[in-house]
């Protein structure tokens, strides 16, 4: 019997075909992609040392930039951002995980690398003279035909970290400070936008990196899957100088991390530990209802700015914002969301060849709902508990969304649907234990229903059987019982199998828990 991978309902998840994790269930255990090569300019940054001069971040903190500036420089982990890539639909701009859909929100992009996300679309006409342009902003010169410096209407990050290398010369001048100041302002922005449309570009199959602000879509992990983020080690106070300031959340992973019980760096690791996460472990509002620690420029306190459903926009870029799918990270109750568009045809949108276009006028129509960005406000009902899988939104979204990434988050579901003898006795153990809802009976699974599985008798222990919880301590020692073979084992004419004494092995681990939890498909 094959397993439905999904998604029954194909009218959500249209890219499939072209998807990245379509090789990993294809290609089985031979040739699985590998781990992507993940390229953050802001490593190039933060090499060259901290931005100490007064005047320029006199000007980076008038543009309430101040908590970009602090965000420190981590290591980035090839592997576990990959993992997310997989589960990335271009479709939906979420995350599709066995609980549910998740995504990196203007509130985490907010508070966790301290960018204000209020303010007038940045757009506009781009038929100008950029070589002239670099000179007169960023006191750069640049000879024609220079492509190392200037591509068309961009300029390279490297450029402005050479320009910021240099210490301000002690006498410059008003003009000069602030030329100084946009090259190392524009190279924090280089990095920070638009991560939308960088993790669907990863999802195609042919993809190999991927670049962006990778350092925001590892610390949002951090924040939101706890269980997956290293711990940090106490730093004496005062030794390492003044304590470091509460903005933005990122300065949490400024110092050393201890990665001794962390799984780091491993990508098939990461990939069961990502399928058999339970929904608790999820910190769906990890920032609490009381942010008045941090500055209101921050627009903490009360901000409906976070659940905007509008369009992003920087000159040909648009993308949008959809908080309606993942309205559990604001704690509210999550229904079916409404049709889904993200427009797959602003992807294909780039500056090359257009230099003659008025950005303004050709996103007149994003613009116009980004200024009435306060009348599409997202508004639901406070969650008020956990979500069960029979929620109408998870019925729903196990119908449109594809089940299993790859073979091994799936090895649960192949064991209870390859041998039916296997299902049975799964299935009476777990009614032994009052636990029978943690697995589901498939539906076209005509063998199962047929084989009658040998009677085992009532237990004759007083002793409890393994739950998720608690393993219960026997005295008697272990007694281990031949397995016959399976042709034996599915001859239900054979005298009943005796009683199987409990063995005494302690409490469960978290792995074994895991194991248990993933029963419940």
């Amino acid at each position: 019997m094959t397993i439905d991978l999904g998604p029954i309902d194909r009218s959500v998840l249209t890219e499939q075909v072209k998807h990245r994790f379509e090789l990993l269930w294809n290609l089985g255990g031979q040739d699985l992609p590998g781990t992507m090569d993940c390229q953050s300019r802001h490593e190039e940054l933060t090499l060259r040392g901290p931005m100490v001069d007064d005047c320029v971040l006199a000007i980076v903190t008038l543009l309430s930039l101040e908590g970009l500036h602090l965000v420190p420089s981590i290591q980035l982990d090839h592997a576990l951002i990959t993992i997310f890539v997989e589960r990335w639909r271009p479709e939906t701009h979420t995350f599709h995980l066995p609980y549910g859909e998740m995504t990196i929100i203007l509130q985490d992009v907010e508070v966790i690398m301290g960018l204000p996300i209020e303010g007038e679309a940045m757009v506009g006409p781009t038929k100008r003279t950029w070589t002239e342009v670099c000179a007169e902003m960023l006191g750069i010169q640049i000879p024609d035909g220079y492509q190392t410096v200037l591509k068309g209407q961009r300029i390279l990050i490297p450029a402005l970290v050479n320009r910021i290398r240099r210490p301000l010369p002690s006498d410059a001048n008003e003009i000069q400070v602030h030329q100084y100041a946009h090259c190392y302002i524009l190279a924090l922005l280089g990095d920070m936008v638009f991560l939308d449309r960088q993790l669907c570009n990863a999802t195609d199959k042919k993809a190999k990196q991927i670049s962006g602000p990778l350092i925001l879509v590892q610390l949002w992990i951090y924040v939101k899957f706890p269980h997956m983020s290293p711990q940090m080690v106490p730093q004496p106070e005062g030794v390492y100088g003044p304590p470091l300031p509460p903005i933005p959340l990122a300065m949490k992973w400024a110092g050393v991390m201890c990665t001794k019980n962390a799984l780091m760096h491993v990508l098939s690791a990461y990939r069961n530990q990502i399928a058999t996460t339970w929904p608790d472990q999820v910190k769906w509002e990890p920032y609490g209802n009381d942010l008045s620690h941090l500055p209101p420029s921050f627009r903490i306190e009360g901000s409906n700015v976070w659940r905007l459903t509008i369009p992003l926009i920087c000159f040909w870029l648009v993308e949008f914002h959809l908080p309606y799918h993942v309205l559990r990270q604001f704690g509210l109750k999550q229904e079916q969301p409404r049709d889904v568009n993200t427009n797959c045809d602003l992807h294909k949108i780039d500056a090359r060849g257009k230099v003659e276009k008025n950005w303004l006028v050709e996103h007149a129509v994003h613009i116009q709902k980004w200024n009435d960005r306060e009348e599409y406000v997202c508004n639901a009902l406070r969650m008020e508990e956990v979500m069960s899988r029979h929620h109408p939104y998870m019925v729903w979204y196990h119908r449109i969304t594809r089940l299993y990434i790859d073979r091994a988050s799936a090895k649960m579901k192949i064991l209870v649907i390859k041998e039916s003898y296997e299902y049975k006795f799964i299935k009476r153990a777990l009614e032994d234990v009052d636990e029978v809802d943690r697995i589901d009976v498939p539906a076209n699974d005509e063998a199962a229903n047929q084989t009658e599985i040998p009677d085992v008798g009532p237990s004759t222990s007083s002793a409890a059987l393994v739950t998720r919880h608690r393993l219960a301590p026997t005295p008697p020692p272990a007694i281990e019982t031949p397995v016959p073979p399976v042709s034996i084992l599915q001859d239900t004419t054979r005298p009943p199998m005796p009683p199987i004494s409990p063995i005494d092995i302690g409490s469960p681990s978290r792995h074994e828990e895991n194991i248990l939890d993933y029963l419940q498909l």
